[in-house]
């Protein structure tokens, strides 16, 4: 077959070695080694995720995201350095979900260090943000199964083929169909696990030389899992936030009262030509939707006597859905020892935001002896996933449009060993909305706005590289926070300086190490945050205030190896992040913020005698302190341990075992409430079988 260039936009992870991939899009809109960017980069392979058996991203950023900390249990939010980041990116697009993503389709899991804005065209992430790339068709026909069963009667499946579609001298197709299912419980009665998807990918090159490609996709993820804050915390400590004694079988209510419904739909296109030698373009076409008719039955505060749990009754019906556009168009030129890439774009997006909720006040209930027959005369509301009215105390209907346009320039030096990146992008929006309660409609228009990013790569040698980095980002803020009389939310301000150092160097054919280290000042204006005295509005929410200038400094450090020896193979991992944070609002550590945190995992793979194709690896994650959001309370997590082993039986079927949480320690994770909080993961055990060819 004839050699095909892949397009400047276009990563592949072929020639990578174990957990780490070198090759990303995320930090520069096309594709770059990571050696070459002025940021804090990290791309996790699919070996990681198919390793720690992982469905949920937050298992893979525990050993691969320095400085990245779990918020929630049922969703993407995580904090990076310190500030949050909300959901994730799915290929470089928001998808409006109010669960976790789906890992079914998943290949690799990037995170991008600092505002982020100039480089995504979504200011939403200021502290940095996370990007699923999910898997494209392939050349050659490959078809997997996944069958995987645990305790308490859970069962996961997945399925994938891909291959050839149609071949010509003027055209190729190529597809990609992945079918995935979960279901099960859990140690709790209310809590359960029910999940169906289904993705598509179509992808078509035309020409003999593939000058011209589209790449649709298509995911359709229905997740019914009720997995919520159902948890209590200890009131014994005044300090340390832990699990209650009684909390670990406790159900706030019964499964057959409460519904937490999710629905993700996805449809992108993505047209890439080259229309000469030295330019390319881009175009991008997606939308994105989130559904959730949800109800709620939660404890939300625990009282004196230490058993008793005052709960909220709490209909939402929720739908986010955006329509986006994005253009690129670069230009690179070379001349005998330096090259400059030009590339400009534009994008704009159209979002509809409906948000409705009633909070209730159902009887509480003793943990002891627990009573939840009191909850069959709950009003209804929702009744077979329909609305009866609109009985909403809130309800309001909000659009946002967006268009940002940006110049970004790579300047190579000296073969290289130079590059300074400069860039800048405006954001132009605007936003109506309508509370259907009160009738009253709202308009904001905010000027255009700069964001930027500034930054210098040194490499002395080809497997080194040095860098310097400034960043920022703006996000304009609409509406009020929670507090009596409310007060409008001002605009956010993000700004990053950091100082890096890289090394990806194969010693031998058997050696490579890749490691980083880098020293970061992260600031941010106005975040928006719950009162430490845990106080309420009339309608029962908690006061949010927004504090004047948040600050994180600190250092992480990333570590990994793959080593080839003769009668086997070695993969390791390791990194370290330690951070000093302050709140303006009070000059503690930001509420969410850990102060440090270290995680080590090892691979051996045998490829000789008996064994051969044998796998066996360990993990172990420590999180260090954190704040709460509730009555000054902390977090200190204990520390968490991995284990896995893998045999493959025949050339293509292959058995696994995964242990989580080896210790089985009990700890929170999300602290809302005194009764409103969530633990991490008790200790799990699963077999999978896999087949693939």
């Amino acid at each position: 077959d004839n050699t095909i260039e892949l397009s400047v936009f276009t990563v592949s992870a072929e020639n990578d070695k174990g957990w780490l991939a070198q090759r990303t899009a995320v930090g520069s809109r096309t594709a770059k080694n990571a050696m070459e960017l002025p940021a804090s980069v990290i791309v996790l392979k699919r070996d990681m995720i198919v390793d720690l058996g992982a469905t949920e991203i937050s298992q893979v950023l525990r050993y691969g995201g320095t400085g990245v900390s779990q918020n929630s249990m049922y969703t993407d939010d995580v904090a990076i350095r310190g500030f949050r980041a909300g959901g994730a990116l799915r290929d470089g697009i928001r998808l409006r979900s109010f669960k976790t993503n789906q890992m079914y389709d998943v290949e690799r899991v990037e995170v991008l260090k600092g505002p982020s804005a100039m480089l995504l065209g979504n200011n939403d992430f200021l502290g940095g943000a996370v990007n699923i790339i999910t898997r494209l068709p392939t050349e050659k026909r490959k078809e997997s199964l996944e069958l995987r069963g645990g305790e308490y009667g859970s069962f996961r499946a997945a399925a994938n083929v891909t291959g050839p579609l149609y071949k010509s001298d003027e055209l190729t197709a190529l597809y990609r169909v992945t079918l995935g299912s979960a279901a099960g419980g859990t140690e709790k009665e209310v809590e359960s696990i029910d999940q169906t998807f289904v993705g598509f990918g179509l992808l078509l090159y035309f020409g003999k030389q593939r000058n011209i490609s589209l790449n649709y996709s298509f995911s359709h993820y229905q997740d019914n899992d009720y997995r919520y804050l159902n948890d209590v915390v200890d009131p014994s400590d005044v300090n340390w936030a832990k699990p209650h004694p009684l909390t670990k079988k406790f159900s706030p209510a019964r499964s057959r009262d409460v519904f937490f419904p999710g629905l993700a739909i996805m449809n992108s296109a993505e047209l890439l030509a080259k229309l000469n030698s030295s330019t390319n373009l881009r175009l991008v076409a997606a939308r994105s939707e989130g559904h959730s008719l949800t109800r709620f039955i939660r404890g939300i505060t625990l009282r004196a006597d230490g058993v008793t749990v005052d709960r909220q009754n709490i209909p939402i019906n929720l739908i986010d859905v955006t329509n986006g556009l994005q253009l690129d168009l670069i230009n690179k030129y070379e001349r005998m020892n330096w090259a400059n890439e030009v590339t400009v774009g534009v994008d704009v997006s159209h979002r509809r935001n409906v948000q409705e909720q009633t909070i209730l006040t159902p009887a509480p209930i003793n943990m002891l002896t627990p009573d939840l027959s009191v909850d069959d005369k709950l009003p209804a509301m929702i009744v077979n996933n329909q609305k009866l009215g609109n009985p909403w105390a809130t309800s309001s209907d909000t659009y946002l449009d967006t268009i940002s346009y940006y110049l970004h320039d790579t300047l190579k030096i000296l073969n290289g060993r130079l590059i300074l990146v400069g860039g800048m992008r405006w954001f132009d929006n605007s936003s109506n909305g309508r509370n259907n309660v009160t009738k009253t409609i709202s308009q904001s228009r905010n000027p255009v706005f700069p964001t930027h990013k500034y930054g210098i790569v040194v490499r002395p040698l080809p497997w080194i590289s040095a860098y310097w980095t400034d960043s920022q980002n703006l996000y304009p803020q609409s509406g009020f926070t929670t507090a009596e009389p409310p007060v409008a939310r001002l605009n956010q301000a993000g700004a990053l300086n950091e100082f890096g150092l890289k090394v990806n160097r194969q010693f031998s054919e058997k050696l490579t190490i890749f490691s980083s280290l880098a020293n970061f000042n992260l600031m941010q204006t106005n975040v928006l945050t719950d009162n430490q005295q845990g106080l309420k509005n009339s309608l029962g929410q908690v006061i949010t205030i927004q504090s004047a200038r948040d600050v994180v400094k600190g250092w992480e450090f990333d570590f990994g190896m793959h080593y080839e020896h003769n009668i086997g193979n070695f993969d390791v991992m390791g990194t370290y992040y330690k951070g000093q944070s302050n709140r303006a609002l009070d000059n503690g550590p930001i509420v969410g913020s850990m102060n440090d945190a270290i995680s080590l995992l090892v691979k051996y793979t045998r490829t000789q005698g008996s064994l051969k194709d044998a796998t066996v690896g360990a993990g172990v994650y420590q999180r260090g302190v954190s704040r709460t959001a509730v009555n000054q309370l902390y977090l200190n997590p204990p520390a968490v341990y991995n284990a896995f082993v893998r045999y493959r039986i025949t050339k293509r079927w292959s058995m696994q075992l995964n242990l989580d949480n080896v210790t089985d320690e009990s700890y929170l994770i999300q602290v809302a409430g005194t009764a409103l909080a969530s633990r991490g993961r008790p200790f799990e055990v699963f077999l999978q079988s896999s087949y693939s060819r």
